[in-house]
């Protein structure tokens, strides 16, 4: 009985899964082939196992060439089906590795989260982003240095980084003011579906200019993100999500990131880390090195960034060339 592998590759996703963590999943899916599939891997599992038993003897389905975004709770039936393959079909698996490299083919991460050098690791710059990619194939620059507004992108604290927020809101406020004023622009202020209701409410209570604010909610036709994305390339962004970071950098944004805690305590940062391996700071630090964003800090701003225009090519042709 033998399978045949095909040039494909399957996407896996869930309903559950972040859309951030799907929107890095299409990208590198789409690195490897323009038409991959997404799929339900515990479904098409299934599905496989059934044509094996229904016809031993007669043609048997075609097997991907590579299984992208392999998590915990699908880790051993990819395995199984790399086994049905002779290994011919790689398992991708994508950010925080909370299981074993010896169950996987291939690790794609960021410096969010720290992995020992491996023959099998990937650590990228930022995440891919296939949103980003579709939208920048047919964008022009926004009008004026920067564009007719500065983004402000909020998001919400890391596990750990709560307390306090509400004093740090007012911090981001007196900040988002200055800039405001020196620049001589509104802002436009999105929030994600995790800013809490007292973020927003803080945050328009500490302002002393004009702005917009649009509180975010699931399924929302007025979403302004892509006015925001397409309209000027000045954004300033809450520290917490690597994807929201990702986006905007690829974008060719200026970036200046707002980190929720100024100064972690070596405690909380150990007891976090332990639990969740992300590493914000970490990424944070990559950015600035490379001049990709800077801290919002008031010690230079935007003038401090310098976008580099083809980082998303760069990457798309760097996973091609390690998935292999």
């Amino acid at each position: 009985m033998t399978w045949q592998v095909a040039d494909d590759v399957w996407a896996c996703t869930s309903p559950v899964e972040r859309a951030g963590d799907v929107d890095q999943l299409k990208a590198i899916a789409w690195a490897l082939n323009p038409h991959y599939r997404m799929v339900e891997l515990a479904t098409e599992f299934e599905r496989l196992r059934a044509a094996q038993t229904a016809s031993p003897h007669r043609g048997l389905p075609a097997l991907p060439r590579f299984i992208v975004g392999i998590g915990q709770h699908r880790v051993e039936m990819a395995k199984v089906i790399r086994q049905w393959s002779g290994n011919q079909t790689r398992l991708v698996h994508i950010g925080n590795l909370r299981g074993s490299l010896d169950d996987i083919d291939y690790l794609i991460t960021t410096p969010a989260y720290p992995t020992a050098p491996s023959p099998k690791v990937l650590c990228l710059d930022i995440a891919p982003s296939d949103r980003i990619r579709q939208l920048m194939l047919d964008a022009s620059p926004p009008s004026g240095a920067g564009g007719g507004w500065v983004n402000v992108f909020l998001g919400n604290p890391l596990s750990g980084e709560q307390r306090g927020a509400l004093q740090r809101i007012r911090v981001l406020a007196s900040h988002l003011t200055r800039i405001a004023t020196s620049t001589g622009k509104d802002l436009l202020i999105s929030g994600s579906p995790r800013t809490g209701p007292a973020l927003y409410d803080a945050l328009a209570c500490g302002l002393q200019c004009r702005h917009q604010l649009y509180r975010w909610t699931p399924n929302d036709p007025d979403n302004p993100w892509e006015r925001m994305v397409r309209g000027s390339t000045d954004s300033v962004v809450t520290g917490d999500s690597i994807s929201m970071l990702s986006q905007l950098v690829a974008a060719r944004h200026r970036v200046l990131i707002f980190p929720w805690r100024k100064r972690p305590l070596d405690g909380l940062l150990k007891r976090f880390r332990a639990r969740d391996r992300k590493d914000a700071a970490a990424f944070h630090a990559s950015l600035y090195r490379q001049k990709l964003a800077a801290e919002l800090d008031g010690r230079g701003g935007f003038a401090m960034v310098t976008p580099q225009p083809d980082l998303q090519d760069q990457l798309f042709r760097r996973l091609r060339s390690f998935l292999k």
